[in-house]
């Protein structure tokens, strides 16, 4: 069954907006963000989370979100470049995890969540700003753009992942629809996609002006692919399916609904003998 929830920065930034709940919900978790030692190009520091209610306690435990108390996507500026990575949770509450600041640019972090009981997945972000780093807003490429109609085609070492484009499928904002994605072994090997985080793929679209965040699935061809947090709306669901079978070729379908129009970058994660591999695209939408 496929959830969705949606946040938005319109209102507050760090805090998490789900358009499926009332307003006085949606103040009821903020996201505090330390690291140490402070951030800096081309340097590496621990950074610490904490989840806070709006009594301003720290929610000390999380229900199981793919596998992970915490998903963090952090991004740079100009988008270049990308890390997901997964917070350790501390008895005292607080988590933590490692990030590289490789860019001379501020990194948005999207904090993906789900504090324990009834409240649900949450996404909040955060902006750091590492010393010696400068705005750097992203400039997209729109000549290379998947829009749903014309094939687009990347590979990482010998993972080849096609985001596969049909006549009259254009992406459009606000509408529904279906990115076919195609796995294969440029030396003809069988593609064996193993699980990552409980998913055959996960896919982050981040738009150009980082206003909107999307955590999507690729679900086998056939069922449907699950959509999680975005800021300005966003998605997760499609749980536990397993991956396809071992071929030539892995198909996958994974289920969108953009919020705006404009261009997007898009990050295919898939694992292979132990291994996760990004593949990077550019998106555009109507």
């Amino acid at each position: 069954m496929l959830r969705t929830h949606s946040v938005t920065l319109a209102v507050l930034v760090g805090v998490a907006l789900s358009s499926s709940v009332a307003l006085a919900d949606h103040l009821s978790y903020s996201l505090r963000v330390t690291a140490s030692p402070n951030p800096a190009v081309g340097a590496s520091s621990r950074v610490y989370l904490r989840v806070l209610k709006q009594n301003g306690s720290v929610v000390r435990q999380f229900d199981d979100l793919h596998t992970q108390p915490m998903h963090l996507i952090a991004v740079s500026q100009d988008l270049a470049d990308f890390q997901h990575v997964h917070p350790r949770l501390s008895p005292l509450g607080y988590l933590s995890t490692q990030l590289r600041f490789s860019r001379p640019a501020p990194y948005t972090l999207f904090a993906e969540y789900d504090p324990a009981g009834a409240a649900g997945e949450r996404t909040s972000r955060h902006v750091l700003r590492p010393s010696g780093s400068q705005p750097a807003p992203a400039q997209l490429d729109g000549s290379v753009a998947f829009d749903g109609e014309l094939t687009r085609r990347m590979t990482v070492g010998s993972t080849r992942v096609s985001l596969v484009g049909a006549m009259t499928n254009r992406l459009r904002a606000g509408v529904a629809s279906s990115i076919h994605l195609q796995v294969d072994d440029t030396g003809g090997a069988p593609v064996a996609l193993e699980n990552y985080m409980g998913m055959p793929a996960h896919a982050i679209v981040v738009s150009q002006d980082l206003r909107d965040f999307l955590h999507l699935h690729g679900m086998p061809a056939g069922t449907h692919g699950g959509m999680t947090g975005a800021v300005h709306g966003g998605h997760h669901g499609g749980h536990g399916t397993p991956p396809p079978s071992t071929g030539a070729v892995a198909h996958l379908s994974i289920d969108v609904k953009f919020p705006r129009a404009g261009l997007h970058k898009l990050w295919v994660q898939v694992q292979r003998a132990g291994r996760a591999i990004t593949v990077p695209f550019v998106v555009r939408v109507e």
